[in-house]
């Protein structure tokens, strides 16, 4: 069983849409995964396909993306590294295409041109280019699942990722950041970014001579130290070749290094790069962009769907008194995207179960023992049929828990996995509880609550886990369907519900609420005692700059400070501020508010 504790990395999946702009060209849209931790930028690939016979020339202008949630209205988003091209006065560059051949643009997404998230919020989100008419995409943004990742991906904020996203030339006031992530959280996918943050600047401001190999070399090991299928992995090889080639009596370490590449990866922008400098002294055989076969794939798959042609009808004066069968799962079925009939884990887990109780009613007991044991193997698609249709659970519905189960197994093998059963109790009605962005919901069925402690063993590629997990079961007719599940930590939950909460004060500083002795109230209204006897909620400018953690009458709270100021002051005055929180039954509450004295201390504000 995977908690939201377990969870790590991502799976190097694409997920790709094309369409034919034109005659004589097509447009392909792809990722190289299916799903991205918040905060994590996207890899964005437009493969342009030359399908005349003459060579064609495309303008690089800046991209203009459509990004929806399911049901909400597509929002129209430009990047923030356009912007920074715009200001900076850089011509759009052009790319020419020979007849057959494919031009692939990577474009990372990740903030918007105010250094907002593109995608603020987890979910599955769909991305289209407003000047393409490709087909948009599907990705699935899941929130870092508690220890390092959910410290590095708090220490990866708005001016890490905007150090990234300009190629490193930009990390004043970042570069102490980018080095903690590196040297603390180095196992994660955010340290990769950091150190790839930290080369480029190197590379943008160092002459060959001036670089210093020995830091540059310590902040690649990390990239190819973590996992095969990060998106950066093939740029830090390329680090490598460009390293050899600037070292003296290096070259023929740089001849392997730039076929090692191209060996490993023969479809990415980078392989092509070292054969473009290296020619035919790169043995290894290159793959068009558009062959990459996850792309080439899912193409085939999108033209099978788009085939119109009607069905075969019976033969005239044939009748058939049979019902119409119900049509089989085909590729483009949901389950079949996420779990695969071929899928298999990196490593199957097993499952050991303690304490089963005895005066439960045997088939649930028989039942929640067989859920554990078919999770905790990796067989995803009979956990599926395990899922009651209306699925609920605080990871989301049931697509994005088996997504993120087969994410997990994808890259880590599963662990041993001790169930220790404390108690199935059959209840009249469920509530369960209502979280920040689902509405609380009951169930009036035949319902059963197990309460059991899961124990993942320590694996070569993943520490061990402990937590509470809440299984409830309902029967359906003569169906029993797992309803829900809920994992508890306390340190966990109060570090999701941190980050959560930070990153909601972040976006919208203005409309949040918080609750705070029985009531919710928003920043402004909190604060704007603060700033003046007379200034009214709707003049109070909030800007939230970080979190820390103290220990407040006996227990952890986290406070999350910034800045309020009052809109339209000629000298603005700004004034700091500190909101003290602790979890109190999953959510977060306000204990006190701290504000500046006007002798230099802190104060309680009322």
């Amino acid at each position: 069983m995977h908690s939201n504790t377990m969870m790590m990395e991502c799976v190097l999946v694409a997920i790709v849409g094309s369409a034919s702009p034109g005659l004589s060209q097509e447009a392909v849209l792809s990722t190289d995964r299916t799903s991205y931790l918040q905060h994590e930028p996207v890899e964005l690939r437009i493969d342009y396909i030359n399908r005349s016979t003459t060579p064609l020339t495309t303008q690089l202008d800046p991209v203009w993306l459509s990004v929806s949630q399911p049901g909400g209205v597509p929002r129209r988003v430009g990047l923030w590294q356009d912007r920074l091209s715009e200001v900076d006065d850089r011509s759009p560059a052009r790319a020419t295409i020979q007849p057959g051949d494919t031009y692939r643009r990577i474009i990372w997404v990740a903030l918007d041109r105010t250094q907002a998230w593109v995608f603020p919020s987890i979910g599955r989100w769909q991305v289209g280019v407003e000047s393409l008419r490709a087909v948009p995409i599907e990705i699935e943004i899941v929130e870092p699942d508690g220890g390092e990742v959910a410290k590095a991906a708090l220490l990866f904020g708005p001016k890490a990722c905007a150090s990234f996203l300009s190629n490193g030339n930009d990390v004043e006031g970042s570069a102490s950041t980018l080095q903690d992530i590196v040297d603390k959280y180095p196992r994660t996918t955010f340290a990769s970014f950091a150190a790839w943050s930290l080369v480029q600047n190197q590379w943008a401001h160092h002459a060959p001579a001036d670089i210093d190999w020995t830091k540059e070399r310590a902040w690649v090991s990390v990239i190819l130290q973590g996992p095969q299928d990060h998106p950066l992995r093939p740029a830090a090889m390329y680090a490598v070749v460009r390293y050899h080639q600037f070292q003296k009596s290096h070259k023929d370490q740089a001849r392997k290094a730039a076929d090692d590449l191209a060996r490993a990866y023969p479809w990415s922008t980078w392989a092509h790069a070292v054969r473009r400098d290296f020619g035919q002294d790169v043995s290894a055989k290159l793959v068009p962009y558009s062959e990459d076969p996850a792309v080439k794939r899912r193409r085939e798959a999108s033209e099978k769907r788009s085939d119109t042609s009607p069905a075969e009808k019976p033969p005239a004066g044939s009748h058939s008194s049979k019902a119409s069968p119900m049509p089989a799962r085909t590729a483009a079925d949901s389950l079949d995207s996420i779990v695969p009939p071929q899928w298999k884990p990196k490593k199957a887990g097993t499952v050991v179960i303690h304490a089963l109780p005895t005066e439960a009613d045997q088939s649930i007991s028989t039942f929640a023992r067989q859920y554990f044991e078919t999770v905790a193997t990796g067989d995803l698609r009979a956990a599926a049929a395990m899922l009651a249709d209306d699925y609920v659970s605080d990871r989301g519905n049931a697509q994005a828990t088996l997504a993120r189960w087969r994410w997990f197994a994808d890259r880590r093998e599963l662990p041993k996995t001790i169930v220790t059963f404390k108690s199935i109790t059959p209840v009249e009605k469920y509530s369960r509880p209502a979280t920040p962005r689902t509405a609380a919901k009951e169930w009036k069925e035949p319902l059963w609550l197990i309460a059991a402690n899961v124990t993942q063993e320590p694996t070569a590629t993943s520490n061990g886990n402990q937590a509470q997990v809440t299984l409830a079961v309902r029967k359906r007719g003569d169906r029993l369907e797992v309803l829900s599940e809920t994992y508890h930590t306390s340190t966990i939950d109060l570090e999701k519900a941190v980050l959560s909460l930070f990153q909601s004060l972040r976006e919208r500083p203005s409309t949040t609420e918080l609750q705070r002795d029985g009531h919710r109230l928003t920043l402004p209204q909190l604060l704007a005692k603060s700033l003046g006897p007379d200034v009214k909620d709707n003049q109070v400018i909030i800007t939230i700059e970080g979190w820390r953690w103290e220990a407040m009458n006996g227990r952890k709270c986290a406070v999350i400070h910034g800045r309020a100021g009052r809109a339209g002051e000629a000298i603005p005055h700004d004034v700091e501020f500190g909101l003290v929180f602790h979890l109190q039954q999953q959510e977060m509450v306000l204990e006190e508010v701290q504000v500046p004295a006007k002798d230099g201390g802190r104060v309680r504000a009322q």
